[in-house]
């Protein structure tokens, strides 16, 4: 223990070290460290990753105080953390992963701040002492922090374990995934009492991105009755991730899957529909073509909340092969591709022309007057050196596509 005498000194020192000390730099080096080594399966998984800083950046900001001598353990709640660890248990993360994550945290934090002390301070003597006591003594405390942290979200993992297990929902989410990956499938009659939803059913599925569980029980609720679905199934597969099935005994009609677009259209939501399909195999294409959805979102600088996959199928066969894509549009596009306000307006108005089949009516949507659309067409028709009416399906395609793989340099 430090020398009463220099008490004072130490702690002095202790306070000038963390008001400067740059914890910003210590929470990036946490997850660049925590990532590969507990977490190697979600290095990708932009959520996940999100919701372990904002847990690292409210641990290091109370854990400064904590060090500071400024608060009493018994006073301290820790939300994101906790919140972390019942995700971790919610995705099915071993515990291990947990514990391995803090370790690899605390190492991390106290090498970040003992290289912080020694670069702090000059070789004097004296503070060479002095750093020795700072070291000595924010080290029992971070070590005493670190007790009470794992403690802490240890105990906020084995809760969710326990409801997890308690209302079934560990054994509806692995059973879920099983039929996904296609594999340790169980029968209809085994899959029913554990789903409580009919496999062989007609599906429809939804994919939420950005949802609460609740809000998607909701959404949920809403959606059930005028799809007269026997059953819906809600699962969480990812931190932002809640996917709804929607169960018929009878085929989707093409209304009724509008009907449910325009639904969802009401909840201030980002969704992903699929097209219907049946039985088990159409249980996990569903999933696929909303995985799909999603991609093709991801490529456009703008798209409307709620996507369908019969509205965006074209686009996801050919994001499939993006090299492919830019070559296809490269080429039936020519001069019209290139990045210009000019070129965007030529390409709005073929596009409009194109879906509404009427220069009358393309004005309309476009605000413009007719005149002002049959100049733009005629240019158009001058770079591309064909009428338009000359593989208009490609035409058409190619500038679909283009908005995903933006215009050319």
């Amino acid at each position: 223990m430090p020398d009463p005498r220099n008490a004072e000194d130490v702690n002095r020192m202790i306070a000038l070290a963390i008001d400067c000390w740059d914890t910003e730099g210590l929470i990036e080096a946490t997850i660049a460290a925590d990532m590969p080594a507990a977490f190697p399966d979600r290095l990708n998984d932009a959520s996940f990753v999100q919701q372990l800083r904002d847990s690292a950046t409210e641990n290091y900001a109370v854990m400064r105080s904590y060090l500071a001598g400024h608060l009493d353990l018994s006073a301290v709640r820790l939300k994101k953390p906790c919140e972390f660890a019942m995700t971790q248990a919610t995705l099915g993360i071993p515990r291990s992963s947990l514990q391995q994550s803090y370790r690899t945290g605390f190492h991390t934090a106290w090498r970040h701040w003992s290289r912080h002390i020694a670069d702090l301070y000059s070789s004097d003597e004296n503070e060479v002492k002095l750093q020795g006591l700072v070291l000595l003594v924010t080290t029992e405390r971070l070590l005493t922090w670190i007790d009470f942290v794992v403690h802490v979200v240890d105990n906020a993992y084995v809760e969710r374990e326990a409801e997890l297990q308690r209302s079934g929902e560990r054994l509806r989410v692995q059973a879920v995934r099983d039929i996904l990956a296609g594999e340790n499938i169980r029968s209809s009659d085994e899959l029913f009492p554990i789903l409580r939803y009919d496999v062989t059913a007609h599906h429809l599925a939804i994919r939420l991105t950005g949802t609460l569980d609740a809000a998607a029980a909701r959404i949920a609720s809403v959606l059930k009755a005028p799809s007269q679905a026997v059953a819906a199934l809600q699962i969480r597969l990812g931190v932002s991730e809640v996917v709804i099935w929607l169960g018929r005994l009878r085929p989707w009609p093409h209304d009724l899957v509008t009907e449910i677009v325009s639904l969802l259209g009401g909840f201030d939501v980002q969704a992903a529909v699929s097209d219907a399909a049946c039985g088990i195999d159409g249980f996990r294409s569903a999933y696929e073509d909303v995985l799909r959805v999603d991609g093709v979102r991801e490529c456009l600088s703008a798209a409307e909340p709620v996507l369908r996959y019969a509205d965006v199928r074209l686009e996801a066969m050919f994001i499939a092969n993006p090299g492919e894509a830019a070559r296809f549009v490269a080429e039936e596009l020519g001069e019209l591709a290139e990045r210009s306000d000019a070129a965007d307006r030529l390409r709005e108005t073929v596009l409009a022309s194109l879906s509404a089949g009427s220069h009358v009516v393309a004005a309309k949507r476009l605000g413009v007057h007719e005149h002002t659309v049959r100049n733009r067409l005629a240019r158009v028709e001058a770079i591309l050196g064909r009428p338009l009416s000359e593989r208009r399906l490609e035409l058409q395609l190619a500038l679909r596509l283009q908005k995903l793989i933006g215009p050319a340099e």
